[in-house]
């Protein structure tokens, strides 16, 4: 029997909440896109303050937002993680990502976080280029086993892909490195994204490696 071995717990589904509203945010805030290195605005509504781009969720119109995406990672984190009960976590930092037609994201993962999230808020995702994850396991072969001809199997070894799709929320491991191909299709690709991290009291109590998170404020 096929047996894979320390599987990457992951976390996707379909929500039915409304996030309407996140389709008025996009509008107001400010813009790195990933082909141009620039910040700009997106339509003619006046932008967010700048210091309001990496933390959008602390908007305080978002908290219904907020408070809903903590729920699932909730449901998540207990249930599938089966962390302790003792350990809560927190929304670091929260964005909106945007990619044009010929835009891209290269390939990164987040540093200073536990596990990331986003959620695809639009209405049409039609032709819109998926997220693909890399296999972390994949750089720790030093061989090219699978035939030549046989590219889509390499990738599928090489890399997990999440189609986007409305009300799609994804929840993956920060480590992972992850990139966005190029946007084919007209329409520009929407998403909110953000980093999560624990608090609480962290490990074993009497190990070199224990954390009271606390003690990062005091």
């Amino acid at each position: 029997m096929f047996k894979g071995i320390h599987p990457i717990k992951c976390f996707e589904t379909i929500l039915t909440d409304d996030f309407s509203i996140l389709k008025d945010f996009r509008k107001k805030v400010r813009y790195k896109d990933a082909h141009t290195n620039e910040y700009e605005k997106d339509g003619d509504a006046e932008s967010i303050v700048a210091s309001s781009y990496n933390r959008i969720l602390e908007h305080p119109d978002l908290i219904y937002v907020k408070k809903t995406l903590m729920y699932h990672f909730d449901v998540f984190m207990y249930n599938f993680l089966k962390v302790a009960p003792e350990i809560s976590t927190t929304i670091t930092t929260s964005w909106f990502a945007r990619i044009k037609k010929g835009g891209a994201i290269h390939n990164h993962n987040h540093t200073n976080s536990w596990y990331s999230g986003l959620l695809y808020f639009d209405d049409d995702y039609t032709g819109a280029a998926p997220l693909a994850l890399e296999n972390p396991t994949h750089v720790f072969s030093h061989f090219d086993m699978i035939a030549l001809n046989d590219q889509a199997q390499y990738r599928e070894n090489a890399y997990y892909e999440v189609a986007p799709q409305p009300n799609k929320l994804f929840f993956f491991p920060s480590y992972i490195k992850h990139l966005s191909g190029v946007q084919l299709a007209d329409k520009t690709r929407y998403s909110l994204a953000w980093n999560i991290y624990p608090k609480g009291k962290i490990g074993l109590n009497n190990s070199d490696s224990y954390l009271d998170t606390k003690w990062l404020s005091s």
